[in-house]
């Protein structure tokens, strides 16, 4: 099985680490860039070479994950015990509460990640790229998945109407 730090750390060697000190920059910051440059050939393989709505989302998903670790290494677990964790709580309770209890599980999480970043780093001056910023994304992205969710869920009443003119939904 190969090991998914060597992977990342092959990725840093090859492309990032020279490039890093020739243009003087951190070299979280020139991995972002990379694999956003990367992305681009990865686009046009997907679009004339992945068909299919199933293989275009398995694709994107291998890709995805791959990017992430080659990004944050092992702290995506984080990410998708946040992901994984909202989309359960979105399944499991019923759709008028379950809104305010993924905000809270999202908060929670992402306050976690917070409070071991710095008590794992609490000397850290320095500039880093963290998987705290993608997290902190997430968070935001699974709130309003929640609310629109719940609010999807709701029975629209028609709003009642003079005649001849539009109705309001």
């Amino acid at each position: 099985m190969v090991n998914l730090q060597t992977v990342s750390d092959t990725f840093d060697r090859t492309f990032v680490n020279d490039l890093a000190v020739l243009v003087h920059t951190p070299p979280e910051q020139l991995r972002l860039i990379i694999v956003f440059v990367l992305m681009y050939p990865i686009g046009w393989f997907i679009h004339y070479a992945v068909h299919g709505r199933v293989a275009r989302h398995v694709f994107c998903t291998i890709v995805g994950i791959m990017w992430q670790l080659i990004m944050y290494r092992s702290a995506i677990i984080e990410i998708c015990i946040m992901g994984y964790g909202a989309y359960f709580l979105m399944i499991l309770l019923p759709k008028r509460i379950q809104a305010k209890y993924v905000t809270y599980f999202c908060l929670g999480m992402l306050s976690y990640q917070h409070i071991m970043t710095y008590w794992y780093d609490p000397n850290s001056e320095k500039y880093e790229m963290g998987v705290v910023c993608y997290t902190m994304l997430l968070c935001c992205k699974m709130q309003a998945l929640g609310y629109n969710y719940a609010d999807g869920q709701e029975y629209v009443y028609k709003m009642e109407t003079e005649p001849g003119k539009k109705e309001v939904y």
